[in-house]
């Protein structure tokens, strides 16, 4: 018996099998750049989520921009030579850049008042604004120490006739009586600006020194404090709190004349036998 010998047979081309195998490869590339893709906008997404929740948290506090060092603007003027025959400076009148109540028997309580006129041209925040002590209530005063060598601070305390307020058509004030007497302390503010915002008698600076005592009569501009030194772009920080039961004061804070405020009055620190002379 005769075997015939085995003959292989030609392999029938696998064009589709072979295409459909990188098609294959192609849709698992395809889903695994579209999954990466997917993984690596989602931790973008978050990435910029936190980074604006950060940025979001800083600018909701605002007192930290005021914990920023202050330039000097008066770089090299101590070495200026100063003309001995030259006149003093004249005082000049610091009103507060803060004006606060707080109130001892609502010590978490945030008296935030901005007084604000709508105009044509925008909303215009008017330089008053009102000065209230009481029994309970307290106010709180800040000022930045202004200008050069100008470094002799004293605290006053300004409060017109009657005759003046009706010729200048300004709301008379307010006071329990003649001997109302408000004491004036010294506040340790560490040299950072406050926070109206968020100032409520239990986050007040803690009282340092008495500043005066201030007899606030009406017709008169007096001496609350005594002279101190105050170094400039210092910040002075001050509490004015009642020290009789009855005791009440009420008036707007009023820059013009007839000058209805409590305010710094800074005189001339400057010695001329320290310019060279």
């Amino acid at each position: 018996m005769l075997l015939c010998p085995l003959t292989t047979l030609p392999r029938v081309p696998t064009t589709r099998k072979n295409a459909r195998i990188r098609f294959s490869s192609l849709e698992v590339l395809a889903y695994r750049f579209v999954i990466i893709a997917s993984a690596v906008t989602v931790l973008s997404g978050i990435c910029n989520v936190a980074i604006l929740w950060v940025y979001n948290a800083r600018g909701s506090t605002p007192h930290l921009l005021h914990d920023l060092p202050r330039p000097n603007p008066y770089i090299g003027l101590e070495r200026a030579t100063l003309n001995p025959l030259s006149p003093e400076p004249q005082p000049i009148m610091n009103f507060p850049i803060l004006a606060a109540q707080v109130n001892s028997e609502e010590v978490d309580k945030v008296y935030f008042d901005v007084p604000s006129l709508k105009t044509p041209y925008g909303t215009v925040y008017p330089r008053e604004s009102n000065f209230t002590v009481s029994s309970e209530v307290s106010m709180i005063l800040q000022f930045r120490v202004m200008d050069f060598g100008m470094e002799h601070c004293t605290l006053m305390g300004a409060i017109p006739s009657a005759a003046d307020l009706e010729r200048s058509a300004k709301s008379v004030p307010v006071v329990s009586s003649e001997t109302a007497r408000i004491e004036v302390w010294f506040l340790d503010d560490n040299d950072v600006q406050l926070n109206a915002e968020t100032l409520s008698y239990s986050k007040r600076p803690r009282r340092k020194a008495l500043a005066g005592v201030w007899g606030a009569t009406t017709d008169q501009r007096v001496q609350i404090s005594d002279t101190f030194e105050c170094s400039s772009r210092s910040l002075l920080t001050f509490e004015f709190v009642c020290t009789e039961p009855e005791c009440y004061i009420h008036f707007t804070q009023d820059e013009d004349e007839p000058i209805m405020a409590a305010f710094i009055s800074q005189a001339s620190s400057i010695k001329k036998t320290d310019q060279g002379i």
